[in-house]
């Protein structure tokens, strides 16, 4: 029994780390903008946590591992209703799987960029 439980462990590790790639544990926003002609225009997947969702400004703030927050608009998402289903469900503090495009990064090294999905680590980890 304890062989199968590790077995099935070792293969939802190795299928998460297919899924989302270990990428996004090793670069943090600092490493971004200080490195902004690299990044410019790729999407990239980073694990962040959710700051705050802001539906008056339209704006969603996640911040990484180094306290450090990046805003995406969502205004155009907003729109969609797997957005709307996704909202009701989000929570301060937790962690997702954060998809965008860098699109660049402002005198205030402030990255501006373009959100493309985000998805709760919990889920990865219980549908594995």
């Amino acid at each position: 029994m304890k062989l199968k439980f590790i077995i099935l462990l070792l293969f939802n590790i190795s299928i998460s780390s297919l899924l989302f790639p270990q990428q996004e544990d090793k670069i943090i926003l600092n490493d971004i903008a200080e490195d902004i002609a690299k990044y410019k225009n790729k999407t990239i997947t980073l694990k962040l946590r959710l700051k705050n969702l802001d539906t008056i400004f339209d704006k969603i703030i996640f911040y990484d591992k180094k306290n450090i927050d990046i805003v995406f608009d969502i205004a155009e998402l907003k729109k969609g209703k797997s957005f709307q289903r996704q909202a009701l469900n989000i929570h301060r503090g937790m962690e997702y799987h954060v998809v965008f495009t860098i699109k660049e990064l402002t005198q205030k090294k402030i990255i501006i960029g373009e959100l493309k999905s985000f998805t709760p680590v919990i889920l990865s980890k219980i549908s594995n």
